[in-house]
């Protein structure tokens, strides 16, 4: 493992909102460090509450894969924390 450090800190989350309707209510953008980003991540509210689907690609044989996502559970949390604070801000204006 390069570096020592486990986490990235976001610097940045940016919304772009879907019309009401479905599960699927935002796209959101995620800026790590002011350095890297990860676009087209999905905000989903389902019954148990929002969650995150990460941007994905689909192979020739019909099957996704995550093409970014989080490592482990602490960093989704976070992501899912201020994606979530960032949707809030959003809707609020």
């Amino acid at each position: 493992m390069i570096g020592g450090n486990n986490s990235m800190n976001i610097t940045d989350v940016r919304i772009r909102l879907i019309p009401a309707g479905n599960r699927l209510r935002a796209i959101a953008s995620v800026i790590f460090e002011n350095a890297f980003v990860v676009h087209d991540i999905k905000y989903v509210i389902g019954d148990s509450g929002p969650y995150l689907v990460m941007p994905s690609r689909r192979g020739g044989d019909g099957t996704t894969r995550d093409i970014a996502h989080p490592l482990n559970n602490d960093m989704r949390s976070n992501m899912l924390q201020k994606i979530s604070e960032a949707y809030e801000a959003k809707i609020a204006e």
